[in-house]
């Protein structure tokens, strides 16, 4: 029993090691292998943004020194990679761009090893579809739907204090927030 367990460690280990790697050497990865030098940079505000920074070099060191106890661990780590720097910079921005391809790209590789992923983001399709859906919801409903999202995943939103007005970026839903706002919103579509 026990080597049976030994073995299975083993093997998401390897898999997710190997994930990594393909990711790692991609060449639009660069600028996440290393912690982000926000001192260097002069980002004086990036700790405030930015809670736990992440980046592949940790992920990888981690997953080599056994600090993971299971997968589920070690892909949180690269998701919030992407989700880090998302976060921080500008949708268009060039950092924010490769983030969202690197996510793509290791979510597309991920899904051929584990099929069905709670954790996993909205692929764009279904991003479109949430969005169309959303602009069906009547106004209370779809206040609803922004108390869910602030309640559940907070960083997606948005606020602008001169307009009074808030956006939800749907690259930072994270995937359980995201399948729990697309149940709400299909219900209260079903109801009406």
């Amino acid at each position: 029993m026990v080597v049976v367990a030994y073995t299975m460690a083993a093997a998401w280990q390897e898999e997710t090691s190997k994930l990594l790697q393909r990711i790692y050497n991609r060449r639009d990865s660069e600028m996440f292998r290393d912690p982000v030098p926000w001192e260097a940079l002069g980002l004086v505000d990036y700790l405030s943004v930015v809670k736990q920074p992440m980046d592949l070099g940790t992920v990888r060191s981690k997953l080599n020194g056994g600090e993971y106890a299971n997968e589920d661990e070690c892909v949180a780590d690269i998701r919030l990679i992407w989700h880090n720097a998302m976060l921080y910079n500008a949708p268009g921005a060039a950092v924010y761009v490769k983030a969202k391809t690197l996510s793509e790209a290791f979510e597309a590789q991920w899904s051929t090893y584990r099929k069905n992923d709670a954790q996993r983001p909205a692929s764009q399709q279904e991003m479109t579809e949430f969005s169309e859906k959303c602009y069906k919801l009547e106004p209370d409903d779809l206040g609803a739907l922004m108390q869910l999202l602030e309640t559940k995943c907070p960083s997606c939103l948005v606020k602008k204090k001169e307009t009074n007005e808030v956006e939800v970026n749907v690259d930072l839903i994270s995937g359980k927030a995201f399948r729990e706002a697309e149940r709400f919103v299909t219900s209260k579509l079903n109801a009406a």
